[in-house]
């Protein structure tokens, strides 16, 4: 299986942002759906 991307959404520029790596929960994503799950719950927090 292939490894998944992640990618933020930024209200800013209205798109999602692949490069944008340094959020809150960054490190937690592996590759994996599971990881990509638990970056995005850190990122978005509140």
């Amino acid at each position: 299986m292939k490894k998944w991307r992640f990618a933020i959404y930024k209200y800013s520029s209205d798109r999602y942002d692949p490069q944008e790596t340094w959020f809150p929960g960054f490190e937690l994503f592996d590759g994996t759906v599971e990881g990509a799950m638990r970056a995005g719950d850190k990122a978005y927090e509140v």
